[in-house]
């Protein structure tokens, strides 16, 4: 796994982990309500809960897209079941938007929005089987009325957190970037600290030849040591007084030309 892939993942598993909790806490009030009020409801979301419970557990011990992906479909069919169980009431559809947000952040850009198009799609199937066209005006009324404002708002959703993603991904890649060029700049800072402790050591130099005692027990020339410890290049050339000494005829010329 990449690091990339890596960081995602981690990122999905804490949002998982939180939406598990927050799911739970507001499903148990329904739960408690419908005990008394409904028995056809009570068993489903008895069942509902215990399964959000089990993949709360499981969260970081199984692979993680499988368990994101169960969760995401068992959110989507609850909310479908309880659409069908209770289409007549606009009510139902409060919690319809949550779903594409959890898609993205859950499945990521590409899937998360397969997924709450598929999602969108049942929606409208679901609705259309609970008002049926032959129901003439409160189908052309109400029914359209309520469809187009929960499809509006949810198409809003997907265009927020296809955005949120998208920029998500921007920021990974400009801090993945920048902490490139930090590690480049460390090494670079360590490389140079290296070299640094190496020529402030102590260098064991022979009294005579001038020859440097290197590591490998050999003794080599100074700028050969220099070379071989630093990035250093040593280039070769005369100071004024050797200049004087070797070509006393040229050397004032020399020495202006240089």
């Amino acid at each position: 796994m990449s690091e990339r892939q890596r960081i995602i993942e981690s990122r999905r598993l804490v949002f998982f982990k939180r939406m598990m909790l927050i799911i739970m806490c507001l499903s148990l009030p329904f739960l408690i309500a419908d005990l008394f009020a409904s028995r056809e409801i009570f068993p489903v979301l008895t069942a509902f809960f215990l399964i959000l419970a089990v993949l709360y557990m499981l969260a970081g011990k199984v692979h993680a897209p499988g368990l994101f992906r169960a969760m995401c479909l068992l959110l989507a069919g609850i909310i479908l079941f309880l659409l069908y169980i209770s289409s007549h009431d606009p009510r139902s559809y409060l919690f319809t938007p949550i779903v594409p947000l959890v898609f993205y952040l859950m499945l990521g850009k590409r899937e998360g929005m397969i997924w709450s198009f598929l999602f969108l799609a049942s929606l409208v199937l679901l609705n259309m089987a609970a008002y049926p066209a032959g129901a003439g005006g409160q189908w052309m009324n109400e029914n359209m009325l309520l469809l187009s404002s929960v499809t509006a708002v949810y198409l809003m959703v997907i265009a927020a957190a296809n955005q949120i993603e998208t920029t998500f991904q921007r920021v990974y890649e400009s801090l993945q970037e920048a902490n490139t060029t930090l590690e480049e700049k460390n090494a670079a800072l360590m490389q140079a600290q290296e070299e640094i402790n190496t020529l402030k050591s102590v260098v064991p130099m022979c009294s005579r030849c001038k020859k440097v005692h290197d590591e490998d027990g050999s003794y080599v020339e100074i700028d050969v040591y220099i070379s071989r410890h630093t990035d250093s290049d040593i280039s070769h050339g005369l100071c004024p007084e050797c200049t004087k000494e070797l070509y006393p005829e040229l050397a004032e010329e020399i020495l202006k030309k240089a």
